[in-house]
């Protein structure tokens, strides 16, 4: 076991960094905090609160090994998609990135980076069951695309980058038990 918490989770994701050959976990929990739970193979596990007292409603997060920063994309129960970023051994910076009409399903969020257009990426599962691609490259304009809606909703999102294809894809489990892949 890593660490545990009193509370539940309303999302987790996790990443490695090759040059500081450290593990990641950053979650979400039902008390309103983002945590980042970091280790390297064979020593102690350390924790740190990046975010605090707010309603998170999912969670991605990524590496950026060009800027060497780590990425938290956590959204809010009132449909705000927020960015928590940082440099190890840093202070964390805050963005809003985008707001929804609608509220994120559980699971709803995944985030990744693409080196070969150093873009940042979050695919966005919300309650209208849309499924939603948000992109930026760091100090530039943030957009959003809708990629697919799917009537039977939107329980979970997985979202990666294939560096040998050069291909994006968004995997999504419907309601109705479907996986389906969406690629680009």
């Amino acid at each position: 076991m890593l660490t545990s918490f009193s509370n539940g989770f309303v999302g987790i994701s996790a990443y490695y960094i090759p040059t500081e050959d450290t593990q990641h976990v950053i979650a979400g929990t039902t008390d309103g905090n983002l945590r980042e739970v970091y280790w390297k193979s064979g020593q102690g596990v350390h924790q740190d609160v990046l975010v605090s007292s707010v309603p998170i409603a999912g969670v991605g997060a990524y590496y950026d090994t060009k800027e060497g920063s780590q990425h938290a994309i956590y959204g809010t129960s009132d449909g705000t998609l927020n960015e928590a970023y940082w440099k190890s051994g840093q202070g964390v910076n805050q963005d809003v990135l985008t707001s929804f009409n609608s509220s994120f399903t559980f699971g709803g969020i995944s985030a990744y980076y693409v080196p070969t257009e150093d873009t940042q990426h979050a695919i966005v599962g919300t309650n209208d069951n849309n499924l939603t691609e948000v992109y930026w490259k760091s100090g530039q304009g943030v957009h959003r695309d809708v990629l697919a809606t799917f009537p039977n909703g939107i329980g979970a999102v997985g979202g990666y980058f294939v560096d040998g294809e050069n291909t994006q894809h968004a995997i999504v489990g419907s309601y109705d038990g479907r996986l389906i892949e969406l690629y680009w």
